[in-house]
């Protein structure tokens, strides 16, 4: 039975993360009815629980007051009486924790979906979210005096030591690569630790752990239980019913079950998971290596060797920083030390993001490799140690595609155009969207197993094309720039630069107008020219053509004019797009689409869309709609 349960409690956590729930249970099923035989019910029953949905969480006592209950780098959450809701701001410094905020405006959320990079559904589902909102639609904020002072970083006035105390218990520093390491796991896990020492002198073990648990079950209710205080309360808890570690693993994942299984899609729990699963196999160095190497792929799309050999030293780091921080708080000579040692810190970290990288993403490729391993060492008994190795070292060339590819990503209210030929052999970037969208961009770059970009095309420096400029050469072997019109020719494309005639263009007219085929199909990209531009490029193109329109300023109504649409014969339009204030894409815009026929795809509404393209037979993926065959004119 125990064989059972454990072999659920490593299959549950996979089937919960994968779209495919229906295929991978009938597959786990069959495996299960191979191998446990008689037990495989127990496995089967279990497995099954993960369709019904259960939510414990749901019953829950909640505290009805607004007020902030979790601070992140741009945004804030708070509990109001109609559930959680998210505030975006552009300043999160002057709010505290338990800070009081009346919201007079919700909006209920527009999910963008996307293949690689932030899930936003999942986000809302974590954290039970109900809507959105923006400083703007605040009526009232009153500070918590006690989260106040903590925030101001106690008696120690230092400015410097305030934001960097107020990063390491926050959460709030977008630019602190090393901050975002210390979760709140790790936080919570030092107040038990050290409440419990200083307890264990007057109390006997059992009774403190149960007062500290206490405590943190009152913290749980006014903070509308987060899942890391939550996920150290169940683990506690475990450690102290169960001295084998196996039933540990069996509990956590029976718990969160029940409790949220959404929690499941949550590094708050995956992480920590991650850690039982290796604790409960004694898994020696390389392994560790291994599994936490794949762990990174699925979830950040680049593994850092260096910080997975030594994460374990830099948590014992991380967590020594953030007692010597509380520390300070009172003692103020220690300032100096502290800044010190944060600082030598994060050069450490720096340099150990930057040697050692591998970019890629668990593919069909890599699955099947996988799949492979666990026959091999089940049935041929093999010692699969470098097996996984060679694995983990050749995602990045499994990652890569094998026929020509063109995507268009998803990165809000921007453009990202990316080309590459077969197994990146070439790889050309049209434009980088802004800085916020960092992110989105480069795990989409990651998880195609890309380093090297053979050109940057910046087609004009509107921030939503340029802005991620900076950085991409900071991370990436980018080996030419290109900001002015001109044609080029590599081995695998062949971009043809269409020249606007325009005495006196703005900088929206004077953008880089790129023109380009492979195989039968056409790809126009307007970046953000306007009808002027198109009236322009039609007088020197008189034959101008394309199968694939990316459409100019984002669907503007100054762009896609009538005579334009008319003249170009589109099959289909891409419109690079996110939430904005400008509406783009204009309702007259897209009405010009439907008279001349022509289908439209959005970014915001489809997410990455990628076309894929080999000599026989091509493909449309999107992140809405996985994958289908390319058919034009439809």
């Amino acid at each position: 039975m125990k064989r059972a349960l454990l072999w659920a409690a490593l299959f549950i956590p996979i089937l919960v993360n994968t779209p495919y729930k229906a295929v991978l249970w009938s597959i786990g099923c069959g495996f299960a009815l191979l191998i446990l035989k008689k037990q495989s019910w127990i496995f089967i029953g279990l497995c099954s629980c993960v369709f019904l949905n259960l939510n414990l969480k749901a019953i829950l006592p909640i505290e009805s007051s607004s007020k902030i209950i979790e601070l992140n780098d741009n945004s804030f959450i708070v509990s109001s009486e109609y559930g959680k809701v998210l505030v975006l701001s552009q300043n999160v410094d002057h709010y505290n924790l338990l800070d009081e905020v009346e919201i007079f405006n919700i909006t209920p959320f527009n999910i963008t979906p996307s293949t690689y990079g932030f899930n936003q559904q999942n986000y809302v589902k974590v954290n039970g979210l109900v809507g959105t909102s923006t400083e703007d639609e605040i009526l009232s904020h009153k500070p918590n005096p006690w989260m106040n002072f903590i925030g101001l970083g106690g008696f120690n006035g230092d400015p410097v030591f305030q934001k960097l105390s107020r990063a390491v218990l926050f959460q709030t520093d977008p630019e602190n690569s090393f901050i975002s390491v210390i979760s709140f796991g790790l936080i919570y896990t030092i107040i038990y630790k050290f409440s419990h020492y200083i307890m264990s002198f007057f109390l006997e073990e059992k009774i403190a752990t149960f007062i500290i648990l206490l405590l943190f079950g009152i913290v749980a209710y006014v903070f509308v239980y987060p899942l890391s205080l939550v996920r150290v309360m169940v683990s506690v808890l475990l450690v102290s019913l169960f001295k084998d570690r196996s039933e540990r693993l069996i509990g956590f994942v029976l718990f969160f079950l029940v409790y949220d299984q959404t929690g499941f899609t949550s590094i708050a729990i995956l992480y920590p998971l991650l850690f039982q699963v290796i604790g409960t196999f004694k898994l020696d160095q390389i392994n560790r290596w291994n599994t936490l190497s794949i762990f990174q792929y699925a979830f950040f799309h680049k593994v850092s060797l260096g910080l997975v050999i030594l994460y374990p030293v830099l948590r014992k780091l991380m967590a020594i920083l953030v007692i010597l921080i509380w520390g300070t708080y009172v003692f103020v000579p220690l300032t100096p030390f502290i800044l010190w040692l944060y600082q030598n810190l994060q050069s450490v970290n720096v340099y150990l993001e930057r040697i050692f990288i591998l970019r890629g993403s668990l593919t069909i490729s890599v699955i099947f490799f996988v799949g492979l391993i666990l026959i091999l060492s089940y049935f041929y008994k093999v010692k699969t140690k470098y097996l996984w190795l060679g694995l983990v070292i050749l995602v990045p060339l499994l990652s890569e595609p094998w026929f020509y590819q063109v995507s268009f990503i998803s990165v809000g209210q921007g453009d990202a155009i990316l080309l590459q030929a077969p197994f990146n052999q070439e790889v050309i970037l049209i434009d980088t969207g802004k800085e916020n969208a960092y992110d989105q961009l480069s795990l989409f770059l990651n998880a195609q197993g890309i380093t090297r970009i053979d050109r940057l095309i910046i087609t004009h420096s509107d921030n939503d094309h340029s802005g991620n400029w900076d950085q991409l050469l900071e991370d990436y072997d980018i080996m030419r720039c290109i900001t002015e019109p001109t044609d080029i020719n590599l081995a695998w494309f062949a971009l043809k630069s269409l020249k606007t005639t325009l005495l006196e263009p703005d900088i929206n007219q004077s953008s880089l107008v790129y023109l380009f085929q492979i195989k039968d199909l056409r790809f126009l990209l307007m970046a953000d020219a306007d009808e002027i531009t198109e009236q322009d490029l039609l007088r020197q193109y008189p034959d101008l053509k394309t199968d694939i329109l990316k459409v100019g300023h984002h669907g503007s109504s100054t762009s896609s004019s009538d005579v334009f649409l008319s003249h170009i014969q589109a099959k289909l339009a891409i419109i690079s797009v996110g939430p904005n204030a400008y509406g783009h894409p204009s309702w007259k815009t897209l009405d010009r689409f439907e008279t001349y026929h022509i289908p439209v795809l959005t970014t915001q509404n489809e997410g990455d869309i990628s076309f894929i393209l080999n000599e026989y037979i091509s493909f449309l993926q999107t992140s809405s709609l996985k994958l289908k065959q390319l058919r034009l004119g439809f």
